[in-house]
């Protein structure tokens, strides 16, 4: 068995190297190693350490995740390596706290394998012995980063707390002479190795008493593993491996991040309160909670065979979502509408069979509003004929380059490649697959395309594949005209900030509209639509409460939340210049997608959202005032969809439940692990999971600026000014 380690990227990293080199040291004798910076061909699994790097992943295919989901630096954003993880059949976390992150994200395909300890190195010696008389002596052992995620901020605020005479230092790390010569300046006595020999390290975990871990984001890191094996306690923040392998007043203590609670800590170590230190020495003289690299190779080696052995190549969940964005279905022709076989008449014709189970599964597919294209570099007249007989719009024959063709007619259909599912069963389909975001094969797909596909049928082309294919997509895709629909405007109705923010964040709001700052609800914004804007607009009613944010008597006490229309003309401008772009949308006989995002339980988090006036107040959620509002909505204006989305903070599971979804409404509940600030999500999975719910349509905004429409269709007397603001 041959495994493949891309690294995506000759970067230089020593965590990586000295991975690669524990293959090396504990080899198997089923399994050959070769290390890339591309995918090796004929490779039997691809192990990746930086997915995020890669368009798409050759399968089978596992990731590592090496660094922290949480860590809020743009080159470790999980969006980056959210579509590779579900790429993978195994996702390989080094802790429990990754695990957990990535299961609220849908991604449940994962296996902890920590870091490990060397153990011809590092062993297991005696407890430490506690001197009364003998300073404390912290170890820092890691690298310093420029961008202080090793909590070298915080590590100097405990320096300015600790007492100089009870502690000492020991530094070890490539730039940690800058933290050696703090401590010193702030009376402490401290030692600097910038590059210590790794055979030093057993010498080094003799020497201290205590590992400090005071990061702020941390997948590992390495040197946890080595302090549990070497018997030394730990002190560290409650993040990466430390959950798993610190048991909290046994084998080390977790640092809160108060400082106060920190520093009582450290000041009961010092003096040794009630036997801690000792408590400490014996407890990491007991826990084996580490492992060694050649366990760490022995953990590898049976996640290899298992993905080895993986016929489907994503989990059901992902499957399940992934079939659930497919808007255009393309497929190969032989080989997969048919058997593969070459067929010709007395006159040498060439014959194709098709399977009439295939036929009615395609009719059925388009019926259900997905579109479904033929891609083929055969000729045959055969397939025309086919293809006209089923109702299939695109039949695109004599095709060198498939790709080319299938992102022109993606493009065309305001469809990305993500809601593409492709059926090939040959090397010509190869790109394709590796393209879309549903990339399929049949049971007799050649071994390349058995890798790279989602799903392999169990039916042999030209054998009911296609039927097999249509039925899963039509069972998943959602059952409303608006997945149909090319949206030609996006329109924020509140209740915050948070809907227009998100769409700023995915490039849809192109244009200011009324609701985008104001805090409102479904009854506020009917109220306000039925005036006609004017009570909105009047000036006497209007409340300057800060230089940004304007009160009004009739709605909310904070109803303008960025700006002041009462103490600035420009402000003022700016909301009427909305209001008549606002009214201008409404008149267009256009796809108009309005989104609204509300809020299942405002009050432990949104105290200024609270403050609408009566007869405003009634901010609890409901399915049939939804229905009601739209129902108004639509009277004022045609081809309408409304897209409510209830947040709701705090659950134990980030997940998107669907509420209702007819025809032109929708409405999902977002369940949130995170709070809610009315702004962005707090927590990157909830981010993710609000922008998969915008991300189903499909868009083609209009300049509604430039753009004339009919008189007849007028609420308003107002116009639109032609600048934008």
């Amino acid at each position: 068995m041959i495994i493949n380690f891309v690294i995506s990227k000759d970067l230089q990293s020593r965590i990586l190297r000295d991975i690669y080199q524990r293959f090396l040291d504990y080899p198997a004798q089923d399994m050959s190693i070769i290390v890339s910076e591309q995918p090796v061909e004929g490779a039997d699994v691809f192990h990746y350490h930086r997915p995020h790097l890669e368009e798409t992943l050759a399968q089978p295919a596992i990731v590592t995740v090496h660094h922290d989901p949480m860590d809020i630096d743009p080159w470790l954003y999980p969006d980056k390596f959210e579509k590779h993880y579900r790429e993978a059949q195994r996702v390989v976390c080094l802790n429990s706290l990754q695990v957990d992150f990535y299961h609220n994200l849908g991604i449940s395909n994962t296996t902890i394998i920590p870091h490990g300890y060397d153990s011809k190195l590092l062993y297991r010696k005696k407890a430490k012995t506690y001197q009364a008389d003998h300073k404390l002596k912290l170890g820092v052992i890691s690298k310093r980063y420029a961008r202080r995620v090793k909590g070298e901020v915080y590590l100097q605020e405990l320096m300015l707390r600790l007492d100089p005479q009870r502690f000492e230092f020991v530094f070890v790390g490539a730039g940690r002479t800058e933290d050696a010569l703090l401590a010193r300046s702030f009376g402490f006595e401290a030692t600097v190795f910038e590059h210590l020999p790794y055979r030093m390290f057993g010498n080094l975990y003799e020497t201290i008493d205590f590992l400090v871990m005071v990061s702020n984001y941390e997948g590992g890191p390495a040197n946890l593993p080595e302090a549990v094996a070497s018997c030394t306690p730990v002190l560290a923040t409650k993040i990466g491996m430390a959950v798993d392998l610190i048991v909290d007043g046994v084998n080390g203590c977790f640092l809160s991040g108060n400082i106060e609670q920190d520093i009582n800590l450290f000041e009961r170590l010092a003096v040794n309160d009630r036997g801690i230190v000792e408590t400490l020495f014996w407890g990491a003289a007991q826990e084996r909670t580490a492992i060694t690299w050649e366990e760490v190779t022995e953990k590898y080696m049976e996640v290899y065979r298992d993905v080895a052995k993986i016929r489907q190549k994503v989990s059901d969940v992902e499957l399940q979502f992934r079939l659930s964005q497919v808007r255009l279905l393309t497929l190969d022709v032989d080989g997969v509408l048919t058997d593969g076989w070459l067929y010709y008449n007395e006159e040498g014709e060439e014959l194709k069979r098709f399977n009439v189970k295939d036929g009615l599964g395609i009719q059925m597919l388009i019926q259900s509003g997905v579109e479904v294209a033929i891609v083929s570099n055969g000729t045959s007249p055969s397939v025309q004929h086919r293809a006209e007989k089923l109702g299939i719009k695109y039949c695109l024959l004599g095709i060198e380059d498939k790709l080319a063709v299938i992102q022109q007619l993606s493009e065309s259909l305001h469809l990305s490649l993500s809601q593409v599912a492709h059926v090939g069963d040959d090397l010509t389909d190869f790109a394709v697959l590796q393209a879309v975001g549903c990339p399929i094969t049949v049971a007799d797909g050649i071994k390349e395309n058995k890798r790279q596909a989602i799903y392999i049928t169990e039916a042999l082309g030209g054998h009911g594949a296609v039927r097999e294919i249509c039925d899963l997509v039509r069972a998943s895709v959602p059952k409303s005209i608006a997945f149909k629909t090319t949206f030609n405007h996006v329109i924020s109705l509140g209740c915050s900030t948070n809907t227009v923010n998100y769409l700023q964040e995915l490039g849809l709001d192109k244009f200011s509209m009324p609701f985008d700052l104001l805090f409102s609800n479904l009854d506020v914004i009917e109220h306000i639509l039925k005036d006609e804007f004017k009570t909105l607009l009047d000036r006497e009613l209007m409340i300057t409460c800060t230089a940004t944010r304007t009160g009004h008597l009739k709605y909310h006490e904070l109803l303008f939340n960025q700006r002041n229309p009462k103490g600035s003309d420009e402000a003022f401008e700016y909301y009427q210049a909305a209001i008549d772009r606002f009214l201008k949308v409404l008149k267009t006989d256009e796809p108009k997608l309005f989104i609204h995002t509300a809020y299942a339980n405002p009050e432990p988090y949104h105290r200024d959202y609270m403050k609408f006036s009566p007869p405003f107040t009634n901010i609890h959620f409901s399915l049939s005032r939804v229905q009601e509002f739209f129902s108004f909505l639509s009277k004022l204006t045609t081809n309408a969809t409304l897209l409510v989305i209830l947040q709701n903070p705090e659950q134990d599971k980030a997940e998107v439940k669907t509420l209702m979804v007819k025809d032109n409404l929708l409405v999902y509940e977002l369940c949130c692990v995170g709070k809610s600030s009315g702004e962005l999500l707090s927590s990157p999975v909830d981010d993710i999971n609000y922008r998969r719910i915008i991300e189903q349509f499909r868009f083609r905004l209009t300049d509604i600026d430039k753009q004339e429409v009919k008189a007849e269709h007028s609420t308003s007397t107002t116009t639109c000014e032609e600048n934008k603001i």
